[in-house]
């Protein structure tokens, strides 16, 4: 006889009515792969339960709003669960009593699809059965009443629970026995161990800020018997998001800088084949006030050459935008060094091109510097003694820093 195995996949957080956001305005073509992006991201992720086999799939976390959602946006569902339906892959989705309830009667479901709102059931995979159960805190000794030697007794247990930490996860594990533990609201990607046991949440599939950059998917669980779940990352996300660092050169130009960027955009790996791939540069420079009085320039006029180029590859790219973050080379230097660099680089600089109206009208037009650091000022140590240097620097050379 075989050995009792379980394999499902694990989807969190699928939001079907939440929009991608935090992002500038994009091409006209680019702004309908990102509108369509919770969607794409939920059909690449049914249809890779279809093409890895699973037994079933597990529904955790927010799915969609049923007091708001358009009747197109549940018809879509409709139709991916009849196709989950039809390759005989049950699902088994997790939400409240009160949000099934709302679930409107003309968009009829298969049978496949089960609704878990509290309690426990059961299904048979591969001859075993498997157990999936909702506890929340009233729930201190459930197992109490399991009869090991009952026929009926489940090969697997999948436990799902409200914890978010591994505390309050021991509380439940103290009590119950579960081959693998959903995190139903856990926030982001994250496991937890104890012992054999394992407590997973998959994240959302697909990031809705710029801020969440990387991959983003959901988990293949596979459960063997008197063995730790394995755990595979599968991505599926529509749109990913990318942060990169570049160096920008001592002399600012534009052309090396280029190269760079685009010798890192041919390197950027795409997982799970999105249908874009959206960037946020940090364009680091070295603590030079020659560099910081141009800051704003370099970056818009990098932007604009970066996104004119496009990107060597299937999956298209746009660049959203390009951060000035300063190189501290020693590691981290004290407030007063910081200071003292661009003060003295203002007065060497002002020295050198005291007759130069054009270099002293961009230093006190362009705004950069105050700007810049009262942006950055968490990022950068000491930045409010640097503010007032420069400030205090502009001031004595006969500048003001216009910056709003």
């Amino acid at each position: 006889m075989s050995s009792p195995s379980c394999r499902f996949l694990h989807a969190h957080d699928l939001m079907l009515d939440t929009p991608l956001q935090g992002f500038g305005p994009l091409p006209e073509e680019l702004e309908q792969i990102v509108g369509q992006a919770p969607r794409r991201t939920a059909d690449k992720t049914f249809q890779k339960a279809i093409e890895l086999g699973v037994d079933f799939v597990l529904l955790t976390g927010q799915l969609l709003d049923l007091r708001r959602a358009e009747p197109a946006l549940i018809r879509f569902l409709q139709r991916q669960f009849e196709v989950l339906a039809a390759a005989r892959i049950p699902v088994y989705w997790v939400g409240s009593a009160k949000q099934f309830r709302r679930w409107p009667r003309w968009a009829s479901l298969p049978p496949e699809v089960h609704w878990l709102s509290q309690g426990k059931t059961a299904l048979k995979t591969n001859g075993f059965t498997c157990e999936i159960s909702l506890l929340d805190s009233t729930d201190s000794h459930a197992d109490a009443a399991d009869g090991s030697a009952d026929q009926d007794e489940p090969a697997f247990r999948i436990r799902v629970v409200a914890a978010a930490e591994k505390a309050e996860l021991r509380k439940f594990a103290a009590h119950h026995r579960g081959d693998y533990w959903a995190l139903a609201q856990a926030k982001g990607r994250r496991t937890l161990l104890l012992k054999k046991q394992v407590a997973h949440a998959p994240g959302s599939p697909q990031a809705r800020f710029p801020d969440a950059a990387g991959p983003h998917g959901c988990t293949r669980v596979e459960l063997m018997l008197g063995h730790r779940p394995r755990l595979q990352f599968i991505a599926t996300a529509s749109v990913q998001f990318y942060r990169q660092k570049l160096l920008v050169p001592e002399s600012g130009e534009r052309e090396p800088l280029l190269i760079s960027a685009h010798q890192c955009l041919s390197g950027i790996g795409a997982d799970g084949s999105p249908d874009l791939i959206l960037i946020n540069w940090e364009l680091v420079a070295s603590p030079s006030l020659k560099l910081l009085a141009r800051a704003k320039a370099i970056r818009q006029q990098f932007l604009e050459e970066i996104n004119r180029m496009g990107r060597p590859a299937k999956v298209p790219i746009w660049s959203l935008d390009a951060q000035w973050q300063l190189e501290d080379p020693r590691g981290q230097m004290e407030a007063e060094s910081f200071a003292s660099i661009y003060l003295d680089a203002l007065y060497s600089l002002y020295e050198e091109r005291l007759h130069d109206s054009q270099f002293l009208e961009e230093l006190a037009s362009a705004g950069e510097l105050g700007r810049w650091l009262r942006a950055n000022g968490a990022t950068c140590l000491g930045a409010e003694r640097l503010a007032e240097a420069i400030v205090e620097g502009l001031s004595i050379v006969g500048l003001e820093d216009r910056s709003p």
